[in-house]
Parts: structure tokens; C-alpha cells; sequence
């Protein structure tokens, strides 16, 4: 798009000066005094041998002076979109112009967006990218990946189907994919270090609910789960299978005995049974994907504290997407809890990116990790189909509080069969106020009045339909702080 309007810059100026430069030679050199004259000598322009040199030379001289002016709009572009009766508010500038904002002489390696470089202090307030299927989300991480690789940052990325590890990996990165023979053994027992780790995490492998009702269930689980992984770990099993079992398959009377004198102990009182089979129900959903897994060392904790540990893909096949998505969601949520745990390093800089945030279980971390992680280097990317998602996933008022930690936003094209989708959108991108002029027409029997108004009124900067209506890779682009929006 911005190609072409620079090209059509060019050839509009480039047409203007060469007729205004052979009208200017025409009227000098020969006496042209009636329409019917100037017609004539127009229509044989390219036909008479002096009027074709200077046709020639008009043609040649405005060219060169269309490729200066080009070069003059691409150097000093307006401003802004100009909208008439601006008092205040936000503001739309043209890319060109905000790149001019934005870009930072003393920093080569600033990560674009739709090659608007971003500031570096900014990066740590995390990126939102908000668009239907096939907008171009992926597209945009592409090319912020393209620059936080190459620059040395470390990396954390969802990668359904495999397409960023194609394109990104190199030697010393790490792969984890239960299916995939390349990738590292894992088990939960490689991330305790002390009798805490067991609460900590087991909030990782299962999530809390999305309602008061499932929160006190999942509660339940979490306690039977850290509890019941401590006692094993006590007697030297450390190990997923041997959990697993205990968790899910052993009769309820063994695992009441082997939980004595710990709190999980009352989940086994008289009268509890339908309770305890409800609590071990949703363990054994949490804990399915775990039994894919192959036995390893490779410890999340250990990785991220070593700065020689390369870069970390998570992948799978879409058509693994439902099986996995507990041991996916469990990996994400141990990182973003674990980072916070990092030695504060102003020179670190830690990248999670997901593609699509909605589509894994709640990570109990993520808030903390997004409010409290900026001074450990987190910078975080998360990709949002539909806001509807992350509050069904979340509840409301926590999806607001999870987006509102997002301070930069990429709005592309929404679904127009979810408008309210774009109506959150619109508003994160703000409004201005502006003066509107409004005339009346009255009329009487002394004649017609005419009565002219000026309105200040506030208004979207852009408008929910607009969002749905956006072409695929194009879209709004908003920073943190006082910088203007760009389309």
C-alpha cells in the first residue's frame, strides 16, 4: 500500500511539472492568445520537431523534478491524517510519520511492526495483537521475531505447527513437543527445589476455575496433587507415571493411607467419597498429557537461568491442539511464575510469545508475571481472536484486568459476525474531541434564516465497524504513553 502511494506521488508530480513546464515554454516562445490555439499546438505536440524537443525536454525536466518531490514526501511526510475541528484527544498519524517518532539513532536493533520501529522502553510493557483467523497476526510476530533473534534476546514461543521453529531455530535451541523425537524429556519433579515448589506448581498443572464453584473444586485438586507428589518425592518416587497412577488409577484406600498426616488427609473423611471422586476426576483430566511425555533432566528453571540455553519452541500439530493443551498451558505458566523468581537484570530481556492466548487452559501466573515482570526482562506477546474467549476462559473482570496489562496494541481486521469484539477494540484505541459545524435552515414568511453552529463533541478514533471492515495485514497500530495511533 505505501508503495503504491509513493509511486502514485511520483507520477502525479511528475505529470504536473512536465505540463506546467512545456504550457510555461509554449506561452514564452510562440504568441498564443485563444483556446483554439493552444488546442492546435497541443494536438501536434509530438508531431512538429521543435514542439517535440520541447515536449521531450518537458517531459525529461518534470521527471526529475517529480523524483524530488517524491523524495521530499518520503522525507518530510504530513503529519497526520488531518481531521477538521482536532482539539485533543488521540491522534492518527500516517506510518511514515510515527516512524520518525519512534525510531531511536542510537539503537540498530529496534524490533519493527509493520516496519514502525518500536521504542526500546516500551518493549517491556508487553504487545496485544487483536484479529480474526488470517489477518495477520502471525505475520506480525514474524517480523518482530526477525529482529529479537538476531539481536540475542532470549526467546519463549508457542509455535502450533512448527512454523516459527522452521524458520527461527538454531543450534542450541529447545524443543519441547511430547510427539516430536527431537524434543527434551521433562517431568514436573525437575522444577522442585524446595517444599513450596509442590503448591506453587501444582497450580501450573491444574489451573484454577473460571467460577467461584470450579475455584473450590480445582482447589481441592490442587491440594491432593501437591500433597500427594510431596509424599512420593519423600519416598524417592520422582517421577510422572508413578504420580500419575497414584493420582488416578490406585484405589481410594491406598491413597488415604499414603496421605495420613498430611492436609489432603481430610479430601478421604467418612461421607466424602462423591467429593474425592470428583477432585480426582478433574486431577486425571489435567494430568492426561503428562503420560506422553519421555523422562528427562530438562528443567524450565535451570533453562532460563542460563543465558547460553538458546531459545525455547513449544509446538504441536494442530490436530494435538485439545490433547495437549493442559501440558502446554502447565509449561507456559511454570515459566512466567518461574521468571519472576530471576535475579533482576536491567540487561535482560526475555521474550514470550503466544500466538493465540485464549486457546490454553488459565495460567494462574500470567497477571503476576505481566504486573511484576518488567524489572526480570519480560517482555510478552499474546495473540486475542476474540475478546468473548478470554472472558469465558478468565470471567470478565479478570479478562479485563489481563488485557488492560497489555499497554502496546495491533488491532487487525475483526469478524464482522463479532461486533463486540470490535467495540472493545475501538475504545482501547481511544477518542478525540473535535468541533463539528452544523447549519439550519428555518423559514418564515419575512424569507429563509440560516443559522450556523459550532458543536465540540467527543468521538471514536476509529470506529468498530471500521476494525471489522479492515483488510487482511493492515491495521491499527497503538503504543504505550503519549504516541499518536497509526493505520
Amino acid at each position: 500500500m505505501e508503495n503504491l502511494k509513493t509511486f502514485s506521488v511520483f507520477l502525479i508530480a511528475s505529470v504536473l511539472f512536465s505540463f506546467g513546464i512545456w504550457n510555461y515554454w509554449m506561452f514564452s516562445s510562440y504568441e498564443i492568445s485563444t483556446t483554439e490555439m493552444f488546442i492546435q499546438v497541443l494536438a501536434n505536440a509530438f508531431s512538429a520537431s521543435p514542439l517535440t524537443r520541447l515536449a521531450i525536454k518537458s517531459i525529461i525536466l518534470g521527471t526529475l523534478l517529480g523524483c524530488v518531490a517524491t523524495y521530499l514526501y518520503l522525507k518530510f511526510p504530513p503529519l497526520r491524517f488531518k481531521t477538521k475541528g482536532f482539539i485533543r484527544g488521540a491522534e492518527m498519524f500516517s506510518p511514515a510519520s510515527l516512524s520518525k517518532i519512534t525510531r531511536a539513532p542510537e539503537e540498530e536493533s529496534q524490533i519493527t511492526i509493520a516496519g514502525v520501529p518500536i521504542p526500546p522502553e516500551l518493549e517491556c510493557l508487553h504487545f496485544l495483537i487483536g484479529g480474526s483467523t488470517g489477518a495477520g497476526k502471525s505475520v506480525a510476530i514474524n517480523e518482530m521475531l526477525s529482529k529479537i533473534i538476531p539481536r540475542g534476546d532470549r526467546v519463549i514461543i508457542t509455535d502450533p505447527n512448527g512454523e516459527f521453529l522452521s524458520r527461527f531455530r538454531v543450534e542450541g535451541d529447545v524443543l519441547l513437543n511430547p510427539f516430536d523425537r527431537r524434543g527434551q524429556g521433562w517431568s514436573l519433579y525437575n522444577e522442585i527445589r524446595s517444599s513450596y515448589d509442590h503448591e506453587r506448581y501444582s497450580k501450573s498443572v491444574i489451573p484454577p476455575g473460571s467460577t467461584a464453584q470450579d475455584a473450590e473444586w480445582h482447589a481441592y485438586a490442587q491440594l491432593l496433587f501437591s500433597e500427594t507428589a510431596k509424599r512420593l518425592l519423600d519416598d524417592g518416587k520422582h517421577d510422572m507415571r508413578s504420580l500419575s497412577e497414584w493420582l488416578t488409577r490406585k484405589p481410594a484406600e491406598e491413597l488415604k493411607d499414603l496421605l495420613i498426616g498430611t492436609a489432603a488427609a481430610g479430601l478421604f473423611e467418612p461421607g466424602a467419597g462423591k467429593a474425592l471422586a470428583s477432585t480426582r476426576f478433574i486431577v486425571t483430566n489435567y494430568l492426561a498429557p503428562h503420560q506422553y511425555l519421555s523422562p528427562g533432566k530438562f528443567s524450565l528453571r535451570n533453562w532460563l537461568e542460563d543465558r547460553n540455553g538458546g531459545n525455547l519452541f513449544v509446538t504441536w500439530r494442530e490436530d494435538m491442539a485439545d490433547a495437549l493443551r493442559p501440558l502446554i498451558s502447565t509449561w507456559l505458566d511454570i515459566i512466567s511464575t518461574s521468571i519472576l523468581s530471576l535475579t533482576p537484570n536491567p540487561k535482560t530481556r526475555i521474550w514470550l510469545i503466544v500466538d493465540e492466548l485464549a486457546s490454553l487452559e488459565k495460567l494462574n501466573s500470567l497477571e503476576a508475571a505481566l504486573t511484576k515482570g518488567r524489572k526480570h526482562g519480560l517482555r510478552v506477546v499474546a495473540g486475542l481472536q476474540s475478546t468473548a474467549q478470554l472472558d469465558r476462559l478468565y470471567g470478565k473482570d479478570e479478562a479485563v484486568v489481563l488485557r488492560s496489562c497489555f499497554r502496546n496494541l495491533l488491532i487487525l481486521g475483526g469478524a464482522s459476525s463479532d461486533p463486540d469484539t470490535a467495540e472493545v477494540f475501538s475504545r482501547g484505541l481511544g477518542e478525540w474531541d473535535v468541533e463539528r459545524k452544523q447549519e439550519s435552515v428555518s423559514r418564515s414568511r419575512q424569507g429563509t434564516n440560516r443559522t450556523k453552529t459550532t458543536q465540540r463533541v467527543k468521538e471514536r478514533v476509529v470506529l468498530p465497524s471500521e476494525i471489522m471492515n479492515l483488510p487482511k495485514l493492515t491495521g491499527y497500530l497503538s503504543l504505550a504513553g503519549d504516541f499518536p495511533l497509526a493505520k
